[in-house]
């Protein structure tokens, strides 16, 4: 595996990927408020690189 450069990464497509990961977090949230009927709590997420099954990814 070889570290290279993303040319087609310009500051439009970085803005337009920012966009739609922000697009996709407020949805999430009102999906969350709107089944649970609650916001989420600082104890309701899942540890960083944890998933559903609780056990961390073997990749490196």
């Amino acid at each position: 595996m070889t570290e290279q450069d993303l040319p087609g990464l310009t500051e439009s497509v970085a803005e337009a990927i920012g966009t739609v990961y922000g697009a996709a977090m407020a949805w999430i949230l009102g999906y969350w408020i709107r089944e649970l009927g609650r916001r989420p709590g600082p104890d309701s997420w899942n540890a960083p690189g944890r998933g559903a099954g609780g056990h961390r990814s073997s990749r490196v």
